[in-house]
């Protein structure tokens, strides 16, 4: 797949993320496939819109996902998002906060619902 790759860095020059200085998918997937690096990735897709190798970059990053480890943080909202179906941590505080601006309870998904979603 990558040996379609013209390395014209099209995909580098309009990640939002490398922009920053913050190294990131598109620039780890040349350099290690394991890089954490590829989960600073925002999903904006810009680099595989940009690559004019139609390269499908997209599955490339699953990929390299699939083959690292992900950082502490990121590790832990793929737990909540199992457990919960919410990212970040859900406490009974949180109803009453968004009870104070006029906002509705965040209702959790029947357990079974969200196996169905999340495997």
């Amino acid at each position: 797949m990558l040996s379609d790759c013209r390395h014209c860095d099209a995909c580098r020059r309009v990640c939002p993320v490398l922009k920053l200085g913050v190294p990131a998918f598109p620039a780890c997937y040349e350099t290690s496939e394991r890089s954490p690096a590829v989960w600073n990735c925002t999903n904006c897709w810009l680099c595989h819109e940009a690559c004019p190798a139609g390269i499908n970059l997209w599955q490339k990053k699953a990929l390299a996902q699939q083959q690292c480890i992900p950082p502490a943080a990121i590790a832990q909202g793929i737990d909540n998002l199992k457990a919960t179906g919410l990212v970040f941590p859900f406490t009974p505080e949180l109803n009453e906060r968004r009870r104070a601006y006029g906002l509705e309870p965040v209702k959790l998904l029947d357990q079974r619902k969200l196996s169905l979603l999340i495997s």
